[in-house]
């Protein structure tokens, strides 16, 4: 098991005082893609349920950023349908009816999210298309 990891994970509701999923939140909104999603691979395998479908989303997402980043675009497009497809059910599962979960508003950052991607799935995408003027879907946590 990775160093760090060995411990009991927090629990979903704790998130405030979870130092990896913060950190790796922190270097996502940072660009630091790949980073981002080391720093939530380690809870990832340690979590389950909808804990575990949350942070596979978040790290597909980071993961189709990347390829965004790479002009790579089949797997920009599979990683990012992936990705917000299980934060689409991570909404569903979870407790709070505003579809906040770990401080993410799920809603709004798949709306985000699904503005920035739609582009990526036109008949033609060309190099013009990578530097539209479109917000990145950041993760802006509430308490």
């Amino acid at each position: 098991m990775e160093e760090g990891h060995d411990a009991e994970p927090l629990a979903p509701e704790f998130w405030q005082q979870n130092e990896d999923y913060l950190y790796g939140v922190d270097l996502y909104n940072f660009a630091y893609w790949w980073e981002a999603h080391e720093a939530w691979e380690g809870l990832w395998h340690q979590a389950e349920d909808t804990y575990r479908l949350y942070l596979q989303g978040l790290i597909q997402v980071s993961a189709s950023l990347i390829k965004y980043h790479t002009r790579m675009l089949r797997p920009l497009r599979s990683l990012s349908t992936a990705g917000r497809d299980k934060l689409r059910q991570v909404v569903v599962e979870c407790d709070d009816a505003s579809g906040n979960y770990m401080g993410l508003n799920l809603p709004g950052f798949l709306d985000t999210a699904d503005t920035f991607f739609a582009p990526f799935f036109a008949d033609t995408v060309t190099e013009a298309t990578y530097h539209q003027d479109s917000v990145k879907p950041l993760i802006r946590l509430e308490s």
